[in-house]
């Protein structure tokens, strides 16, 4: 099956469902990596900085939001008579799904590189250098 195959609606479904799949792995592991953020910069940012982090219930009601809508948009697209702007809906869910992406996951994988980076060949390599 190649994307040429799938029904355009289809294909705007399954965006649709691209984001509702990454916004439940956002919400399940917001449980587990929040409080840990919250205790890594704590001590390295103001107090007043911390106080205005988002808390559960807060990250939870975003990830809804970030998930009806796009479901609001894409429903409008897919449905109803076809109009010019309809396509477009669903190229905005599309763009914004490319800019999560970019923004937050790719600098800080490579900042995860990085440290694996160092810890795995700068370590050794000063180890060996000093002799030790």
């Amino acid at each position: 099956m190649t994307p040429d195959s799938i029904p355009y609606k289809s294909l705007q479904w399954l965006v649709f469902l691209c984001v509702a799949l990454h916004n439940l792995e956002e919400g399940l592991a917001a449980k587990a990596l929040l409080p840990r953020v919250n205790d890594l910069v704590r001590g390295r940012v103001p107090a007043t900085v911390l106080a205005s982090t988002p808390g559960l219930e807060q990250v939870y009601l975003a990830l809804a939001g970030a998930t009806l809508v796009p479901l609001l948009l894409t429903v409008i697209a897919t449905t109803g008579r076809p109009t010019r702007l309809k396509p477009y809906l669903v190229a905005v869910i599309a763009m914004g799904l490319l800019l999560n992406v970019f923004v937050p996951h790719v600098p800080a994988a490579v900042v995860v590189l990085v440290a694996l980076t160092i810890l795995l060949l700068g370590v050794p390599l000063l180890w060996f250098l000093t002799g030790n």
